[in-house]
């Protein structure tokens, strides 16, 4: 696999899979805990989605006057640097928006192959599952 599947698999994938075999564990249901692991990673990026809604809220208070720069600027890079200008002093940052969702979606993807193991549609794949769990033992 490479360097980026292995940090993948280290950080993300195999500490929800742990995460979801314990509240399934204590919970005794595999549907009780989706809906714990999901609201659990909720409230995790909470934090980011907070941040993207701000940065939409001030980039739509802006917008009339990106209206107003695009129509008196005809020159690309004049206008470009009109819209930087603006977003310096509204104290936005054109990504910013992008950002947060950048960062879950990774995190979702692991959710999802999370999910996609732990059910499983063959018995190997119930190895391939014991070797992502944690040794407790010690």
């Amino acid at each position: 696999m490479g360097f980026l599947g292995d940090f993948f698999n280290l950080v993300l994938i195999d500490p929800l899979t742990n995460l979801f075999i314990i509240f399934a564990t204590l919970t005794g249901s595999g549907g009780i805990a989706i809906i714990l692991l999901t609201v659990l990673i909720l409230l995790v990026t909470l934090p980011l989605q907070l941040r993207q809604i701000h940065g939409v809220r001030a980039m739509q208070a802006v917008q009339p006057r990106m209206q107003e720069i695009n129509k008196r600027y005809k020159d690309p890079r004049r206008r470009q640097q009109e819209m930087m200008k603006l977003y310096r002093e509204a104290g936005i940052n054109p990504l910013g928006c992008a950002s947060g969702l950048i960062i879950q979606m990774p995190i979702l993807f692991a959710l999802f192959r999370v999910f996609r193991d732990a059910v499983g549609n063959t018995p190997e794949s119930m190895i391939k599952l014991s070797d992502r769990l944690y040794d407790l033992r010690a």
